[in-house]
């Protein structure tokens, strides 16, 4: 594996849809976990690269998977919600935004930080 990995999650209560990228390469394709899959999976990958950088959007399931994915060693953002369909075509997909979030977490990696915001986590 590389040396950076970055994840974006789109969180749903039974599964995470996942688009990563490692290094400078393209973003891979979608993949579809249940959280508990998730989590197994997440802690490989952790072994087997340099650093590990994750984000999702704020919702309804609090900040518990933030929380274990720091447990792990992974640097995980919480970010605000964002309305990823911005031509307002009503077409809502998990890969999508996945993939959209990845690439925001790039560019926050990359100095931009106007990519997102983050949400602040309780203690």
């Amino acid at each position: 594996m590389g040396e950076v990995i970055k994840l974006g999650i789109d969180v749903h209560i039974e599964k995470y849809v996942i688009v990563m990228k490692i290094d400078g390469s393209a973003p891979e394709r979608a993949k579809r976990f249940t959280p508990e899959q998730f989590i197994v999976w997440v802690h490989e990958l952790a072994g087997r690269c340099d650093q590990l950088y994750s984000c999702y959007e704020a919702g309804p399931f609090g900040f518990n998977l933030h929380r274990r994915l720091q447990e792990m060693g992974v640097t995980n953002h919480v970010i605000r919600p964002i309305n990823w369909d911005e031509h307002g075509k009503n077409v809502k997909t998990d890969a999508r935004d996945a993939t959209q979030m990845m690439l925001c977490l790039d560019g926050y990696l990359r100095g931009n930080h106007r990519s997102f915001s983050t949400v602040r986590v309780p203690q």
